[in-house]
């Protein structure tokens, strides 16, 4: 922004200086009648000239600074990520024990109910996978093993939420009762049919984000585009003001 505004500012001065010098005195309390002295004469147009190039410079390097961390610290990233995704794992694992289905709606839990939401709308079934519910030391495994039809145990392998569903609108509108009357296969909790349980929500986050990352590289590269736009429409302005100046008094 700044490189921009110095180019901005330089083009202004060159192509008519005497607005700029008018501009500063409208606007600064200080008597800028010294400015005045210098209009027209080629050092203020060699200033101009030297704010143009160190505008754009300062978009370049800019760009390629950012451009540089994040290739530099790639490695880093890519660690932390890492560290991030078994951290938020092992939580599920020990905070995770279902809500619809398994309890009364009066016993829900802020997180498990989150979890829920983000299985659901991601149609995915745990983080890692179903494998995060056949862990036995896991809340899920241990609390969370029963059903609205009074089945408990090693009976019930998946939570609700990795179920495949005719429609979402039961749970967008809070109406957690009716899940059973929009599962696709109404035994999905004992047999797994009808079920995401080999997609993991992180793989499927991923597989999200990938799908609508377009516009996220596009704006950078069209913010560059643009200001490399920017300073080539300075130089032609310069260009032809000066060349216009030229014809007018000579």
């Amino acid at each position: 922004i700044i490189g921009l505004a110095l180019i901005a500012v330089g083009s202004w001065v060159t192509a008519n200086d005497q607005s700029f010098v008018d501009t500063v005195q409208y606007f600064s309390s200080y008597n800028a009648i010294e400015l005045q002295l210098y209009q027209g004469t080629s050092l203020i147009r060699y200033f101009s000239y030297a704010v143009i190039i160190i505008g754009s410079l300062l978009v370049v390097i800019n760009f390629v600074g950012c451009w540089g961390v994040v290739i530099e610290n790639r490695g880093l990233l890519m660690a932390w990520k890492d560290d991030y995704e078994k951290s938020i794992t092992s939580r599920f694992v020990s905070k995770y024990r279902g809500t619809f289905g398994a309890f009364a709606i009066s016993e829900f839990e802020d997180y498990s109910l989150k979890m829920d939401q983000l299985m659901i709308e991601l149609e995915c079934c745990g983080l890692q996978g179903s494998q995060d519910f056949s862990n036995t030391k896991s809340r899920w495994y241990q609390e969370g093993r029963k059903y609205s039809d009074g089945t408990t145990g090693d009976a019930i392998k998946i939570p609700p939420a990795c179920c495949k569903y005719t429609s979402k609108d039961f749970w967008r509108k809070a109406d957690y009762e009716k899940f059973q009357d929009n599962l696709k296969d109404k035994d999905c909790v004992k047999t797994t049919n009808g079920s995401n349980m080999n997609v993991g929500c992180l793989a499927a986050a991923k597989n999200k984000t990938a799908k609508t990352a377009l516009p996220f590289i596009a704006i950078p590269i069209i913010l560059f585009l643009f200001q490399i736009a920017t300073i080539g429409i300075s130089i032609f302005l310069i260009c032809r003001i000066q060349k216009w100046d030229n014809e007018l008094y000579y």
